[in-house]
C-alpha cells in the first residue's frame, strides 16, 4: 500500500494523474449540471458546474474515489477501470438525487463500459453475462409484480440497468448481497426521513421519492471493499 502511495506522489506520475483526475472532475460535474438541473443560461450552467459548493463536493468525491480505487487495487490499469466505473456510477447517482431519473445514454454507457473493461482485462466470462442478465430478469419480474400489487411504479428502469451492471462485476450470489445491502441503506434513509423530516407531516413513507441509483452506488462501493478485504479475514474469524 505504501508503494502505491509513493507511486501516486512520484513526480513521474503526477502530471498524468492530475490530468485524468481533472478531466474526470470536469466530466462528472458537467454531466451533473447538464442532467441534474434545468439550466437555460450558459453562465448559470458554468457557475453550477465549476463555481459552486456542488462542484467542490463533486471534486472531493472524485478524488476520494481515486484514492479508494488505489487502496483496493493498487496503482495500475485495472485501478483506472474501477475508478472510471465508480465515477460514472457516482455521477448517475447524483443526477438521480436531483431528477429521480438518469439519462438512458449514460446508463447504457455504464454497463457497456463494464463489459468492455472486463473483456480488455481478460476477466469477461460467461458467468458475467449470466449474473448480469439473471439479475435483470429477476428484478424486472419483481418490478412488474410490485407495480401490480401496489398499483404504482416501485422501481425505475434505470435502476434495473444499474443492477445489471453490478451483476456483471460480481458473481450472481454476491451481486444479490450487494443489491440487498443497497436496499437496506435505502430503507435506513427512508427511516431517518420518517423520524426527522416527515415526523410531524401527514405523508406516507410509501410516497417518499427514493433515488435508488445512489444507494446502488453505495452498495457497489461496499461490495468492492468487502470483495478485496473480507470482514471475516480482518477479524480473523
Amino acid at each position: 500500500m505504501h508503494d502505491n502511495l509513493r507511486r501516486i506522489f512520484d513526480i513521474e506520475y503526477l502530471p498524468q494523474i492530475f490530468l485524468i483526475l481533472f478531466l474526470s472532475y470536469c466530466i462528472s460535474t458537467g454531466l451533473i449540471a447538464i442532467f441534474g438541473k434545468e439550466r437555460n443560461q450558459f453562465l448559470a450552467f458554468l457557475k453550477t458546474a465549476f463555481f459552486s459548493l456542488q462542484s467542490a463536493i463533486v471534486g472531493i468525491c472524485v478524488l476520494g474515489i481515486f484514492f479508494f480505487s488505489v487502496f483496493l487495487y493498487g496503482f495500475g490499469d485495472y485501478t483506472w477501470f474501477i475508478f472510471a466505473v465508480l465515477v460514472l456510477f457516482f455521477t448517475l447517482g447524483v443526477i438521480d438525487c436531483y431528477r429521480l431519473a438518469v439519462p438512458d445514454i449514460l446508463n447504457f454507457l455504464l454497463i457497456f463500459l463494464i463489459f468492455i473493461g472486463l473483456y480488455y482485462f481478460d476477466l469477461l466470462r460467461y458467468e458475467s453475462f449470466l449474473s448480469s442478465f439473471a439479475l435483470l430478469g429477476i428484478f424486472s419480474f419483481l418490478r412488474m409484480f410490485g407495480n401490480f400489487i401496489f398499483s404504482k411504479e416501485i422501481m425505475g428502469e434505470a435502476d434495473l440497468i444499474a443492477i445489471g451492471s453490478i451483476g456483471a462485476l460480481f458473481p450472481f450470489i454476491f451481486s444479490c448481497y450487494v443489491v440487498f445491502t443497497s436496499s437496506l441503506l435505502a430503507m435506513l434513509y427512508v427511516l431517518v426521513l420518517g423520524l426527522f423530516y416527515y415526523k410531524n407531516k401527514t405523508i406516507s413513507l410509501s410516497q417518499v421519492k427514493l433515488p435508488f441509483f445512489f444507494f446502488l452506488f453505495l452498495g457497489l462501493v461496499l461490495g468492492l471493499c468487502y470483495e478485496q478485504y473480507p470482514l471475516l479475514d480482518i477479524l480473523d474469524v
